[in-house]
């Protein structure tokens, strides 16, 4: 899961004495999933309104002709 704030934390990471290579590694992979997911949603709105606008500028077409 995504931590809510994420600048806190690498706030406190960089404040902090000592290895924290596990919460940057869990930081890291949850920004990772975090990425992965918006890009998938990226790719579906794309997809979507580039065949809604070919729909759009088909049926003005044709009403234009008509």
């Amino acid at each position: 899961m995504l931590p809510e704030n994420i600048s806190l934390q690498l706030s406190g990471f960089v404040k902090e004495d000592g290895s924290r290579k596990a919460e940057v590694a869990q930081l890291a992979s949850s920004l990772g999933s975090f990425y992965a997911s918006n890009q998938r949603e990226l790719s579906e709105l794309v997809t979507w309104g580039l065949l809604f606008g070919i729909l759009g500028a088909a049926i003005g077409v044709i009403s234009w002709v008509l």
